[in-house]
């Protein structure tokens, strides 16, 4: 409910807001799929249609109302994603859920976020920290000499989230191609690096939890042919804070058939769990 309430108040924020003094586009995607891992074979369905209206104001700031909703056949409608923002010379200020957090959105540097699309949780494998869609309040600052930095904040509110009054915080670089991350929140900490090389892009990452033995690492290759198709390998690799260890191999595909429609494709092994994830996407 908290949500939804949220996507209708992200809608009208902004007074007046219609068609005569704001741009409002609709956009979306839709993913068929296909998987079969050690449990056996299923088909699924996921998608998203979002609404955004963005206003310039004389003053030089920009405002957006944006709202997302996910879709698939397996479950009901729900919003995804919802909050006003304003962009200004100051920066971003985001208010609302935009499902996800400045640690996780600012952190290109992680091998787990240029994979094609890992389809089994990487456990304590994963190097992602942040607070996740939880947060309420977004900042992020304007690129200074290729330095940004970013900070959420979950406010003391009525939804039963568990990360009430927490926050994380997001640095990126960028020098010559190559760019730089470190993200925490009050318990975990990542440090990410990115770089293209001859035609590949290679990214890795390590993560820690302080008073913790977790930790975990990662690596990802990425080479685009002459034909269009994107190959992508990760490796991973974490410890829990009691000890058990988990090993994350995934090789992957992406190959655009035609502008807005690709065809994705994984296969890998997470601990135990071999995997084989075949999909279908379009976006509009």
């Amino acid at each position: 409910m908290r949500k939804v309430l949220l996507a209708t108040t992200a809608l009208v924020a902004m007074t007046g807001v219609t068609a005569a003094n704001a741009d409002i586009s609709i956009s979306g995607n839709y993913e068929w799929e296909y998987t079969s891992d050690d449990s056996g074979t299923k088909w699924g369905d996921d998608g998203h249609i979002n609404v955004k209206a963005v206003n310039a104001a004389d003053n030089g700031l920009t405002f957006t109302a944006f709202a997302s909703l996910e879709t698939g056949s397996a479950s009901s409608t729900n919003t995804e994603a919802a909050y006003v923002q304003i962009d200004g010379d100051f920066g971003t200020i985001i208010l609302g859920d935009m499902d996800d957090s400045m640690a996780t959105t600012m952190d290109p540097g992680l091998g787990r976020n240029n994979d094609i699309e890992t389809q089994v949780s990487l456990g304590s494998a994963d190097t992602n920290v942040g607070i996740g869609s939880d947060g309420d309040i977004h900042y992020k600052s304007p690129k200074i000499g290729g330095l940004q930095v970013g900070f959420s904040k979950d406010l003391t509110d009525a939804d039963s989230s568990a990360t009430d009054g927490k926050s994380d915080m997001a640095i990126m670089y960028t020098m010559g191609g190559v760019t730089m991350h470190y993200g925490a929140t009050e318990d975990d900490s990542n440090f990410g690096v990115k770089a293209s090389l001859a035609g590949f892009t290679i990214a890795a990452g390590a993560k820690q939890t302080d008073g913790s033995s977790a930790k975990a690492n990662d690596v990802a290759v990425k080479y685009t042919l002459a034909n269009g198709i994107t190959l992508v390998a990760l490796s991973a690799n974490g410890t829990s804070s009691t000890g058990t260890k988990t090993k994350a191999d995934t090789f992957g595909a992406s190959y655009s058939i035609v502008p807005g429609v690709k065809l994705n494709a994984e296969t890998g092994k997470v601990g135990t769990q071999n995997y084989t994830w075949v999909a279908v996407n379009m976006s509009f």
